[in-house]
C-alpha cells in the first residue's frame, strides 16, 4: 500500500495508484464552522481526522521585500481600505466584508484613470520575491507521508487584471486599449514569475498557480491566449527544470481553454468543475487533455454542503463511472468545501475510495 503523499505524487505523474486520492481543499473559511478547538488545531489535523490525503494550499516559501513601494491598510466597520503608495502615484482600493458569506467584496478599485497604470506597473517591478523557505519545510514535515504541501506559482498576468480593475472594465480595455493590458501584463509577469523562480527552488514538490479568474465567463480564449498562455509555458519550464509538479488553480468555466491549457505544459488542473458550477465534464477534459494532465476535483462542493452521506456516495461512483482513466483523478472538492459542509459528507467519500476496487 501506497502512502498518502506516494499517493498523491503517483496520481500527478499520470501513474495508476493502489486507490484514488482523496485530497479536499480545505481553508479558513471552512474552519470556522468548526468546533473552536477543532478549527484552533489546523487543517493539517482536520484531514488527518477524516482519514483524508493532505494536500495543503498556499505554504509560504517567499516574503515581499519592497524597494520605494509599501501598502498600507485601514479597517472602518466592514469597510477596509488599501493605499499604494509609489513615487509615480498612489492608488488606493476600498472593499466592504459581509457576514454570512464571510468574504469580502472589492467596491473600489486601484486603477480608475489611464494614469493609475504607470503607478500599479511600478508597484509590481519594485518589490521582489525573497526565498523563505521555514515554513514550506515546517509544512512539509507536518505533512509526513500523509500527504503534500504545495506552493505557489504566482498567477498568470491576466488574474491580476482582476486585482487592478473591474471585471466589465478588463474587457474594455481589451478592445479598445490593449496597450494599456500589455504594459500591466509585463510587469505582472515578472513579479509573479520571480515568484515562479522561487518556487523552483524550494522544498515542495508540487507548484501551483493560481488563476480563479479565468474562466469563460469573464474572458475570452483570445485574452487567454495572449495573457496566460505565455505565462504558463514559460513557469512549466522552469518548474519541470528543477523536477517539480506544475498546477493550475482554476475553478470556472473552461471548455474552450482546454486545448490551449494542453499546450502549457501543466501537469494538474486544480478544482476543475464540472457543472453547474462550471462548464467541463470530467469525461470531457480527460478526453481533450489527454494522458498527460491530471484532474484536481471532481466532487461537488454543493452536493457536499447539501446533501446526506448516501447522496454524496452516489455521486461520487458517477464520477467513477464516467472517467476513463483512473491515472488522472486526483478526487478533491471542485472548488473550495462550503462553509458548515457535514463533516460525515467528507467522511463518507474517505470510507468509498478505500473501499472501491480501481480493477
Amino acid at each position: 500500500m501506497l502512502t498518502s503523499r506516494q499517493r498523491l505524487l503517483t496520481i500527478l505523474r499520470h501513474q495508476k495508484p493502489d486507490r484514488y486520492p482523496w485530497a479536499p481543499l480545505i481553508d479558513g473559511y471552512f474552519m470556522q464552522g468548526l468546533p473552536p478547538e477543532q478549527e484552533a488545531a489546523g487543517i493539517t489535523a482536520f484531514l488527518r481526522s477524516i482519514e483524508a490525503d493532505i494536500l495543503l494550499r498556499h505554504v509560504p516559501c517567499w516574503r515581499a521585500e519592497f524597494a520605494g513601494v509599501s501598502v498600507t491598510e485601514a479597517k472602518d466597520g466592514r469597510w477596509t481600505a488599501r493605499t499604494i503608495e509609489t513615487p509615480l502615484g498612489q492608488l488606493t482600493e476600498r472593499s466592504e466584508h459581509h457576514p454570512g458569506a464571510e468574504t469580502a467584496y472589492i467596491t473600489e478599485y486601484y486603477i480608475k484613470t489611464p494614469d493609475d497604470y504607470t503607478a500599479a506597473c511600478h508597484w509590481l517591478t519594485h518589490q521582489n520575491p525573497v526565498a523563505d523557505f521555514a515554513a514550506t519545510r515546517q509544512a512539509i514535515d507536518d505533512a509526513g507521508e500523509e500527504g503534500l504541501a504545495t506552493v505557489d506559482a504566482g498567477s498568470p498576468p491576466l488574474t491580476a487584471f482582476f486585482r487592478f480593475l473591474p471585471q466589465e472594465q478588463v474587457s474594455y480595455e481589451f478592445y479598445d486599449h490593449p496597450e494599456r493590458l500589455d504594459r500591466l501584463a509585463e510587469a505582472a509577469h515578472a513579479f509573479t514569475f520571480a515568484q515562479a523562480q522561487v518556487a523552483a527552488a524550494s522544498p515542495a514538490e508540487v507548484v501551483v498557480a493560481y488563476a480563479a479568474d479565468i474562466t469563460t465567463r469573464l474572458v475570452s480564449p483570445r485574452m487567454f491566449e495572449r495573457y496566460a498562455l505565455p505565462f504558463l509555458q514559460e513557469t512549466a519550464r522552469v518548474l519541470h527544470a528543477a523536477g517539480k509538479i506544475f498546477v493550475l488553480h482554476t475553478c470556472g468555466d473552461v471548455a474552450a481553454l482546454l486545448p490551449m491549457m494542453r499546450r502549457s505544459g501543466i501537469d494538474a488542473i486544480d478544482s476543475l468543475s464540472e457543472p453547474p458550477l462550471g462548464n467541463t465534464p470530467f469525461e470531457v477534459a480527460m478526453a481533450e487533455l489527454g494522458d498527460g494532465v491530471c484532474l484536481i476535483g471532481g466532487v461537488s462542493p454543493v452536493v457536499l454542503a447539501n446533501g446526506a452521506p448516501d447522496d454524496v456516495r452516489a455521486h461520487v461512483r458517477d464520477l467513477f463511472r464516467r472517467v476513463p482513466s483512473s491515472r488522472n483523478l486526483l478526487l478533491c472538492t471542485s472548488d473550495a468545501t462550503a462553509y458548515a459542509t457535514p463533516v460525515e459528507n467528507l467522511r463518507a467519500v474517505s470510507k468509498l475510495v478505500r473501499e472501491y476496487s480501481l480493477g
